[in-house]
């Protein structure tokens, strides 16, 4: 017989009655001193990243079944992965939460179809949505293509329909969207690195030849002060915080918090500073005054690592806020005269003595010299005492046995001037000798796991992979254009890594239009669109608004909650001819049409924009790599198959391309050269998969490789 626990404890309560009653066979049937079994025995363990944030922390996912005939994997338990280099084990709440994210009843599971002022969403099957958004896709294509500009000059863009990219899928996903997107001409793409992050690319690019943090997560432990401006890292990267704390602890570092309010950061920092929002270059320009004014600046390096030396042009000139150059009618800058004054060999002329009044570092004296301390305690708010206190520990670090860190996110980069504050933040490193250095650097916290690698593959309206620029209309040759772009050596001797231009050119060309560029095609130079002006997210919001946009692919990405105007937005969209929202998740964008209130007041009927919503996998289920903001290379597997119908996106890419070339070679159409010579040879065209994509990546021998002896590699 059977009984409860509760009801046998009553039996026993009666004393010999409950003796009798076990006697009699009303024992629960389990004894009660059994012990729980172990919630992840028989599991399947699969290594992945959290999604959330930049630090990319390891994560342990645990899954039930056994993969035979209709028994799929479900994910059930997901811990921090204690052989983690960064996070070592440990999650925020962020991932702590990534179960429910798998898991959510806003999951995407099937194909969804939104006719134009309909108030519904409609299923439909993978081949219906497939082909209807390729022949959307292709009529716009062919009825507003561009193949030659006013001039004359084959431009060969598509410039009315876009595309956003993901920044928390896989980088092997972002050299798909590149290669799906370019090829047929867009020049209208954009990815999230854009909202966070353009200018870090902007100020630490030309400053230190890359626009990526310049330490990793774990280097900043070797801080000997870390100054935290414009972020708030112990709520937004909690667990990459974790090492400005290990530098706090072990190596009596100290932490200074500069920001508008008090956060979570200030409240374990050594010091906390107000400053008023928007002040933060006059502060740190102050700051460069006080290092050269007290002679706190590692002068060895500075002459041999940086320009300090190098003299300006003799047009060159600030007044009155403007730099020489400016143009008042078109408020742009002409920056020829910004340039070296160069040599007979084409070499910048320098003064190592530093006593040239031109040299560029008489030149950063003269403009910092009205930072004063009084002067940066008016503009910024920031006490007297304090900002001095700062400079002191700054300044600290000027000999060679001490680093400081400078960490920032988006307070920094969300600002007009953010790219000016950044290179600010730059110039003091350099100054005190700390780039290059153990626990020495400026720090960008990006935002999403793969933030960083999407931008490294030049996922950006003007972008190719690797931060080589886009070739523009007026470079009408491969030859024009790796003359203007390939760098030259500004002083003997000088490595210039970026001289192999033509190089890693060409080999992009390869891996785009494989054994179809050729030398005699000039490797498929002309088959990549070339830009006139600048398509990024705002210009595509306009264009949107202005009725010269018809279409838009948005992948991982919500625009309607990320973009700095919703009402904007969403009218924007309403204004598309077709939008094609590739997601795991239900959000805003995909539901633009639909009236709820005051927070989308819209006539559903008067929105004519057809909308298809396709289902992707997350990343809890692809295999692939991410590169967080240090720039580690992760790999991570799948630890089950995407829900219901979902499709993974090289899939859906896949089917579009293949679809779309199906049409142009049925069909005919405008300019399909470029679409029809891609490479794409995947083992399966339709589905390529991470592991061949990275190879891809990875790059291959054309012919014999010889080294400058002439060894055979």
């Amino acid at each position: 017989m059977q009984v409860s626990r509760r009801s046998f404890f009553k039996i026993c309560a009666s004393g010999m009655a409950g003796t009798s009653a076990a006697l009699l066979g009303f024992a629960p049937n389990v004894s009660l001193a059994d012990t729980r079994q172990y919630k992840l025995l028989r599991s399947i363990e699969t290594r992945n990243n959290c999604t959330y944030c930049s630090v990319g922390c390891g994560i342990l996912m645990y899954s039930l079944g056994d993969g035979a005939k209709n028994v799929d994997k479900s994910i059930y338990h997901i811990e921090g992965d204690p052989d983690h280099p960064v996070s070592r084990g440990s999650l925020c709440p962020k991932g702590a939460g990534l179960i429910d994210y798998i898991h959510s009843e806003n999951r995407l599971k099937y194909p969804e179809y939104r006719k134009p002022g309909s108030d519904k969403w409609e299923r439909i099957s993978w081949d219906e949505a497939i082909d209807k958004i390729a022949r959307l896709m292709k009529k716009d294509r062919d009825d507003n293509f561009i193949t030659h500009n006013e001039k004359g000059h084959e431009v060969n863009r598509w410039l009315t329909t876009g595309m956003l990219c993901s920044s928390a899928a896989s980088n092997e996903t972002g050299i798909l969207d590149n290669k799906f997107s370019r090829s047929l001409g867009m020049l209208a793409i954009d990815c999230q690195a854009r909202l966070c992050h353009a200018p870090t690319v902007s100020a630490l690019a030309p400053t230190f030849g890359r626009g990526a943090m310049t330490n990793n997560w774990v280097d900043i432990k070797n801080a000997n002060v870390v100054l935290i401006m414009g972020g708030n890292p112990a709520e937004a990267h909690p667990v990459g915080f974790k090492w400005v704390i290990e530098a706090k602890i072990k190596n009596n570092a100290k932490v200074i918090v500069v920001d508008p309010r008090f956060n979570r950061s200030a409240s374990v920092a050594d010091l906390y500073s107000p400053i008023r929002a928007g002040s933060d270059t006059a502060f740190l320009l102050g700051v460069i005054r006080y290092l050269i004014e007290n002679d706190k600046i590692q002068h060895e390096y500075v002459k041999a690592y940086t320009n300090a030396p190098l003299i300006i042009r003799e047009d060159y000139s600030f007044n009155d806020g403007l730099f020489s150059g400016f143009d008042k009618d078109n408020q742009q800058y002409d920056r020829r005269s910004w340039h070296y004054e160069i040599d007979e060999n084409g070499h910048a002329l320098k003064d190592e003595s530093l006593q040239h009044p031109r040299c560029v570092w008489n030149l950063l004296k003269q403009h910092v010299s009205r930072y004063t301390p009084e002067m940066v305690t008016t503009l910024c708010g920031t006490p007297l005492e304090d900002f001095i206190y700062i400079c002191e520990q700054l300044a600290s670090t000027s000999g060679k046995n001490r680093t400081a860190t400078i960490l920032y996110a988006l307070g920094w980069t969300h600002h007009t001037g953010g790219a000016q504050t950044i290179r600010t933040a730059g110039m003091i490193q350099l100054l005190l000798g700390n780039v290059g250095m153990p626990g020495g650097g400026v720090n960008a916290l990006r935002g999403h796991s793969n933030i960083q690698g999407y931008s490294d593959l030049g996922l950006l309206s003007l972008n190719l992979p690797g931060y080589m620029p886009l070739p523009n209309e007026k470079q009408i040759s491969l030859q024009t254009y790796l003359s203007q772009v390939t760098p030259s050596a500004i002083v003997p001797d000088q490595v210039n890594y970026w001289k192999r231009t033509p190089d890693f050119f060409i080999s992009l060309m390869k891996s785009f239009w494989g054994d179809n560029a050729t030398a005699s095609n000039e490797w498929g130079y002309h088959w990549l669109p070339k830009w006139d002006k600048s398509y990024d997210i705002m210009a595509q919001t306009q264009m949107m608004i202005d009725g010269k946009m018809n279409g838009y692919i948005v992948q991982g990405f919500n625009p309607l909650a990320a973009f700095p105007d919703k009402n904007k937005s969403s009218a924007a969209l309403a204004k598309l001819k077709y939008l094609v929202i590739i997601d795991p998740l239900v959000t805003e964008s995909s539901n633009f049409w639909q009236n709820h209130g005051e927070m989308n007041d819209v006539t559903t009927a008067d929105i004519q924009t057809e909308v298809f919503r396709l289902p992707s996998s997350c990343f809890a289920e692809e295999n692939g790599s991410i590169a967080n903001s240090g720039r580690w290379l992760q790999w991570h597997w799948a630890g089950a198959r995407p829900p219901a119908q979902a499709w993974h996106d090289g899939k859906i890419l896949g089917h579009l391309l293949m679809r779309l070339r199906q049409l142009y070679r049925e069909e005919g159409g405008v300019c399909p050269e470029p679409l029809m010579n891609l490479s794409w040879n995947y083992i399966d065209p339709y589905d390529p998969q991470p592991e061949e994509v990275a190879r891809e990546a990875n790059g291959q021998a054309m012919q014999d490789i010889f080294d400058d002896s002439g060894k055979l590699f």
